[in-house]
Order: structure tokens, then sequence, then C-alpha cells
């Protein structure tokens, strides 16, 4: 069969789709792993630590681009052993955060954080109080003060440590 009688494009039209469906999947995919490694992080909560303000079982969602943290925000940190946990910002760099018959102070003031569970007692003896916030310093807690391994425990973090600040969080289905 000569050239000229073959029909022309009878099977391009086949393997055309097929590459221009490759190429979507493979774009696609390349879009979600960039918004996914730079953008948006999600974490699983594992533990009671942060209920009641986010149920256990959890998948939360934070912005990394942000660092733009306040008090009261929720956040996810890196320790040096390479686990994450998510804790709630209680106090920034030049505070004083005191702990006294149950009860968080902050500057003097004592906490009035409506997602706080418990009392707020010291933890070992690694942190002195009052203790004075240096520069890039903050103080993190879980909710569940009583259920909670924190800045109590391991003394203040560096804002380095956060990898980003919660968006939302999707409670579990079970």
């Amino acid at each position: 069969m000569s050239e000229q009688n073959r029909i022309p494009g009878k099977y391009s039209g086949k393997a055309s789709a097929r590459l221009r469906t490759l190429k979507l999947f493979l774009a696609t995919f390349l879009v979600c792993y960039l918004l996914l490694r730079f953008v948006v992080g999600i974490s699983w909560i594992s533990g009671h630590s942060m209920e009641p303000g986010i149920p256990n079982g959890s998948m939360v969602f934070y912005l990394r681009l942000t660092r733009d943290y306040q008090v009261g925000d929720a956040v996810p940190i890196k320790m040096p052993s390479g686990m994450f946990y998510i804790k709630r910002i209680v106090a920034m760099e030049g505070s004083e955060v005191d702990l006294k018959d149950g009860t968080l102070y902050v500057d003097g003031i004592p906490e009035q954080s409506t997602e706080a569970l418990g009392r707020t007692d010291p933890q070992g003896d690694h942190v002195a109080y009052p203790c004075l916030l240096g520069e890039g310093e903050i103080f993190v807690l879980g909710d569940n003060r009583e259920d909670s391994v924190d800045s109590r425990t391991y003394g203040p973090m560096v804002l380095t440590q956060i990898e980003g600040k919660i968006l939302f969080y999707i409670p579990p289905l079970w």
C-alpha cells in the first residue's frame, strides 16, 4: 500500500488523546505536589492534647506561606526529633509567662481562653517561672492542659519551628 492510499490520522487520534490525557495527568500531579509541598500542609491529630479545640483523629490543613502568627493561633511545630505537634500559641516574644495555682498568666494577666481545658500546671523542672520570652521565641500549649506535652516540658519554641498556620480541620468520621 502506498503512502497516498493510507487513511491519514487513522490511529493518530487515539494516540494524541492518550498523550493529552497523560500530559494533563502529569500537570495535575505536579501542581498538587507543589501546592502540598510549598503552600498547604496536611497533618492528622493523634492524641487528645488539642481537645476540645481540635478533636483526636482530625485532619488539619495549614498554610505554609504565612509568618504572621498571633496569640491564639493553632500551629504545627516541628520538634528537633523530627516529630510534628499541633499546639496553640499562648505568648509571643517579649512576654512574661507564669503559672500559678493551675492558671496561665501572660504579662500578669490570667488567661481567658475558651479553648483551654483543665489546669495549667508546670511540667517537670526544665522551665523556671516566671519565664521571659526572648526574641523569636513563643510559648505553646495544648488545649487539653492536663493531657499535653508542650512548652511547659520543652521550654519556649522558636518561630522557625513553626511550619504554618492551621486554616481548618476535618473532624474524624468515626
